[in-house]
């Protein structure tokens, strides 16, 4: 997909209606009506097939070079009657004028049971498992860490599949892919390596906050000897 949603700086206002700094904010334009919307992309820029995701799930149409349309205009599109002219949604080729008269028989493919139909090589994505992977890439966006390469608390591809109706193979693999691999959990030896460098690093500062002490008592000594000293000529 080629970018299609610029960030600009979305101007802000106080319950007060005092001025408040801009929010950079990443927007989609309806290409049949004025109607936008906008996302949030502070601290970081979304990528954007991230961007996409979030739009289908609130409704929009998200096509190629900007070719995007609201809601409203999808659900108008739907009740209005057929057109020659191809839709935003629908780029489908026109059938030849004339069709040939006769059509050579082929032989049918061997089917596996259980494999999804294809068209032109590769499998046909129905509806239902579309609105699943938008959904999936929603909740990855809420649910895993990319800083720390891991999910949330609560949070792993089993209970990701659950909520999307997908598979955790598919889950993790897309995961994997457009977000990030899952760091592993540190080893039972590692964690032990650890710790006793945290105790050896503990002990040393106890040693030295007895050795800081001693001096302290030292020259505490000694300058009421000198003290003492001065007082008594």
């Amino acid at each position: 997909m080629r970018e299609t949603f610029p960030v600009i700086n979305q101007p802000r206002l106080s319950a007060d209606g005092a001025p408040l700094p801009p929010r950079p904010v990443q927007m989609i334009t309806c290409r049949a009506c004025p109607t936008t919307d906008a996302l949030n992309v502070w601290p970081s820029r979304l990528p954007p097939q991230t961007v996409a995701a979030r739009f289908k799930a609130r409704g929009w149409h998200v096509g190629d070079a900007g070719h995007h349309l609201c809601p409203d205009c999808r659900r108008a599109r739907r009740k209005a009657p057929a057109s020659p002219h191809p839709s935003a949604e629908s780029d489908m080729p026109k059938l030849p004028a004339k069709m040939p008269t006769k059509i050579p028989d082929l032989p049918p493919a061997p089917a596996s049971e259980g494999a999804p139909p294809v068209d032109a090589g590769r499998p046909v994505v129905s509806a239902a498992a579309s609105r699943a992977i938008v959904t999936l890439y929603v909740v990855l966006e809420d649910a895993y860490d990319r800083e720390r390469k891991a999910y949330k608390t609560g949070w792993d591809d089993a209970r990701v599949a659950q909520e999307t109706g997908l598979s955790p193979a598919e889950v993790s693999a897309r995961r994997e892919r457009d977000f990030g691999p899952l760091k592993a959990a540190p080893t039972a030896d590692e964690v032990h390596a650890v710790m006793g460098e945290l105790t050896e690093a503990w002990s040393a500062l106890t040693s030295a906050l007895s050795d800081l002490h001693q001096k302290r008592v030292q020259v505490t000594e000694a300058l009421a000897k000198a003290v003492s000293l001065l007082g008594a000529r």
